[in-house]
């Protein structure tokens, strides 16, 4: 069983006053270990699972993102191979192993593939602006023992690009009223390495980020998502979260 479920959330709430952003930004500091349940205005719910107050794995109701079609996307492994590794897949074994087990994919791109998932589907779910929110803190297996550092995405990495693409000009000027005249205390924060395959989407001109752009979006200086994405990353020591 990949998680049990507790039926009552530790926390709940409206996303217009808690975006997924601040959610993940809170729930990173108090190192929560469990499911954050996003429902959108249409009904459709997702699923963030953390470890430590890292994501590292999240469900969502559309297969856009889903594994096999982002190795095909990226390059990294041909149609062919993920056939063959899907009719491989047992209740005990993943897709990734699969393709380990075969020789298509090394354990270091799986690694990056898997985190770059988890970003793709997280950038999305920034676009939720109305909805609801729960946090339940359920037990899973998501991202235990040598899987952690494999799965595990820090939250801070994602706040600027997945603003700069998610957010529109509203939403941007609505966030930054809440971070006027506020101290934020500047942390070390790892700046994320490029996957082993960015240089070749670059060539391709291709890549989720362009596929998550909509037209209309980013009409506002980069410096805007920046200063939203700080107050998001780094905490605060004046004033109210």
């Amino acid at each position: 069983m990949a998680s049990t479920h507790e039926k009552r959330p530790s926390a709940s709430g409206s996303l217009q006053e808690r975006p997924v952003a601040r959610l993940l930004q809170q729930l990173f500091r108090k190192q929560v270990t469990g499911r954050l349940n996003i429902s959108d205005g249409t009904g459709d719910e997702s699923d963030i699972y953390l470890r430590t107050g890292m994501p590292v794995h999240v469900q969502r109701p559309v297969d856009i993102d889903r594994l096999d079609r982002v190795l095909v996307e990226y390059g990294l492994v041909p149609q062919e191979a993920v056939t063959r590794a899907d009719a491989m897949v047992t209740s005990g074994m993943r897709l990734g192993e699969a393709l380990q087990g075969m020789g298509a994919l090394n354990k270091e791109s799986l690694s990056a593939v898997l985190k770059d998932q988890i970003r793709r589907k997280l950038t999305r779910l920034f676009c939720v602006a109305e909805g609801s929110f729960a946090i339940y803190l359920d037990t899973h297996s998501f991202g235990e023992g040598d899987d952690l550092a494999i799965m595990r995405v820090d939250p801070r990495t994602l706040f600027y690009p997945a603003i700069h693409s998610a957010y529109d000009l509203p939403r941007v000027t609505r966030e930054l009223s809440r971070l006027w005249a506020r101290s934020f205390a500047w942390q070390p924060c790892r700046r994320r390495s490029s996957p082993p395959w960015a240089s070749q989407r670059r060539s391709r001109g291709g890549g989720p980020a362009r596929a998550l752009d909509e037209p209309g979006r980013n009409r506002f200086p980069d410096r805007a998502a920046a200063r939203v994405a700080h107050g998001f990353a780094f905490p605060v020591l004046r004033g109210s979260a």
